[in-house]
């Protein structure tokens, strides 16, 4: 595994590690964790593989203990497929989480 941290433009550390899997093949992962102007934690995951599927994976963490993960997944073809998932509590403290799926045709699953 190879690790370097580089900047992005607004200053802020990526992380980014280059896997080499049993079969030879390599996996990049960039991650880049901050803070929005609320003070909420932002968490950003770029995993390419070898054949070329890309991952994007966005977790925006609130104070209240709402989540909210965006992953954004691109294969070898080009056609994305995005999924939200929104983890909020309830009024005991249970988390409720809701998950909504875009397709490359643009039809939305929602569950």
């Amino acid at each position: 595994m190879l690790t370097r941290i580089i900047k992005d433009k607004d200053g802020r550390d990526i992380i980014e590690e280059t896997i080499i899997n049993a079969d030879g093949t390599t996996t990049t992962v960039r991650k880049k964790v901050y803070r929005d102007k609320d003070g909420n934690e932002i968490i950003e995951e770029e995993i390419t593989d070898a054949n070329g599927n890309k991952i994007v994976k966005k977790t925006k963490k609130g104070k209240n203990g709402e989540e909210t993960v965006e992953e954004t997944r691109i294969g070898a073809d080009g056609k994305p497929v995005k999924i939200i998932r929104h983890t909020k509590l309830d009024k005991n403290g249970n988390p409720i989480t809701e998950e909504t799926t875009i397709g490359a045709d643009g039809k939305v699953t929602t569950k």
